[in-house]
């Protein structure tokens, strides 16, 4: 992996902050591009040493993130790169063939793929099936390898699918390990629609750290029924040190009924460092960035943290050099 996406001890963790990314992607309200890079310039101010702009996909199923190209090109220009992201690394979805030639053609170094377990659902998020997803990942994750590029692989319905109910274990287990065989550089595990409980995620970490390295595991949780904190800690205590998270708890899959806001990045922040685990996030900065947001998206957001926080909050505007 790029030194810049993971530094730090062996008990500090990484928060990817991916809400610009998931937590805009179901969106019915389109954020104007000029908001959304004085979002993620914000989102790096905070500390995040990794941010999930955007995803290269038609615009026609996914519109909130039509200007992918325009916003990409902007955040990678020479000049962004000295003043806001020379300690953040600023990644992608791109998850097919196509989109991820038009992210690299961009400048993106950091690229994301995205495999579901379930195949009714791999069908519905990607129209084609997991072997048809895996074929055409091989001949990126070959690609990448080429051009130094990191790939990380999304493996979404990972603890229960809204179609087919929780999957076998055995099925996650051969995935997490083909995806890793073909080069993928860390598998983000998906909780999709905020199914999982912290014995689920036991069951699946000990029976994964059998397969891959656990440094090259992640979690992507969601907190459609409260849980998504109680889970990260747990998958904290079985050695996974990469965790999404999304500003306020933005978020949610369009093509995963119920799936609700992800965990957000507020409640990980305060649940990690409350417990003494580093995060290099600001709290403060964070919480005055979602007041910012909700301002300007006119949208209420759902994270605990930020609104037990808001009334002694001032809304910051974004600094001069944002404008």
């Amino acid at each position: 992996m790029k030194s810049k996406i993971r530094q730090g001890n062996e008990t500090a963790v990484t928060l990817i902050e991916v809400g610009p990314r998931d937590g805009l992607q179901s969106s019915d309200a389109f954020i104007d591009t000029k908001d959304k890079i004085t979002l993620i310039q914000r989102l790096a101010e905070c500390g995040f040493s990794q941010i999930e702009a955007s995803a290269f996909v038609h615009p026609k199923w996914i519109p909130a993130l039509a200007d992918h190209r325009e916003l990409m090109t902007h955040l990678l220009a020479d000049e962004n790169q000295k003043n806001y992201f020379a300690r953040t690394a600023l990644s992608v979805l791109a998850p097919n063939e196509r989109g991820f030639e038009n992210a690299i053609a961009c400048g993106c170094q950091n690229i994301a793929l995205v495999v579901s377990a379930s195949d009714t659902h791999n069908q519905k998020n990607l129209n084609s099936s997991i072997e048809q997803t895996l074929e055409g990942y091989a001949r990126i994750l070959s690609h990448a390898r080429e051009k130094g590029l990191t790939l990380r692989v999304y493996l979404s319905c990972v603890f229960d699918c809204p179609y087919e109910g929780t999957l076998p274990l055995g099925t996650i287990v051969e995935l997490v390990r083909r995806l890793e065989a073909l080069g993928a550089n860390e598998v983000a595990l998906g909780d999709t629609i905020g199914a999982a409980v912290p014995n689920d995620v036991q069951k699946v970490l000990k029976a994964l750290r059998d397969v891959v390295p656990v440094e090259k595991l992640a979690c992507h949780f969601h907190d459609t029924r409260g849980l998504g904190v109680a889970n990260a800690l747990c998958a904290y205590d079985l050695g996974v040190r990469i965790f999404d998270a999304s500003l306020g708890g933005l978020g949610g899959c369009p093509y995963a009924p119920g799936a609700s806001g992800n965990v957000a990045s507020e409640d990980l922040v305060y649940a990690f460092e409350r417990s003494g685990v580093s995060t290099g996030v600001s709290l403060t900065a964070l919480a005055q960035t979602s007041l910012w947001f909700e301002s300007i998206s006119k949208r209420k957001l759902p994270s605990k943290v930020f609104q037990s926080q808001k009334g002694g909050l001032q809304t910051i505007p974004p600094s001069q050099k944002d404008a």
